[in-house]
């Protein structure tokens, strides 16, 4: 008598389930609320940190350290944190640039008199801080 239902003869049901192991341990892992919560909370404290370079420059070290944060066995979590913290940094950057086009903005409003004799220059000014 052939026993046809043995798993060893059928090496594609073993991948199958496999597969669908470990796809259940990620969801289970990625919709874990107590790793949401830390990794939200490691989040939030670079957020309310004004000197945003000092934790770039260390933030691998931040991520892995084992005191104040929690560590992040994953590579793709600590990807994912560097990258919507290099987007934080992009937004400081371009929130400095428009506090300093504003402040050109007035100044040359202010200076308007000064070169209104020199009105195609001032156009061109303005058209670049625009």
């Amino acid at each position: 008598m052939i026993d046809c239902c043995r798993l060893a003869d059928h090496p594609s049901i073993l991948i199958i389930i496999l597969l669908i192991t470990i796809i259940i341990i990620r969801t289970i892992t990625i919709l874990n609320t107590y790793n949401f919560n830390i990794n939200i909370n490691f989040i939030k404290v670079i957020n309310n940190q004004k000197n945003y370079n000092h934790f770039y420059k260390g933030l691998k070290g931040l991520a892995l350290y084992k005191g104040n944060f929690t560590t992040f066995p994953s590579f793709f979590k600590i990807t994912i944190v560097i990258h919507s913290f290099n987007i934080l940094l992009e937004n400081k950057a371009i929130g400095k640039a428009k506090r300093k086009i504003k402040v050109i903005k007035k100044n040359l409003a202010l200076k308007s008199k000064v070169l209104k004799y020199n009105s195609k220059y001032f156009k061109y000014i303005l058209e670049v801080t625009y």
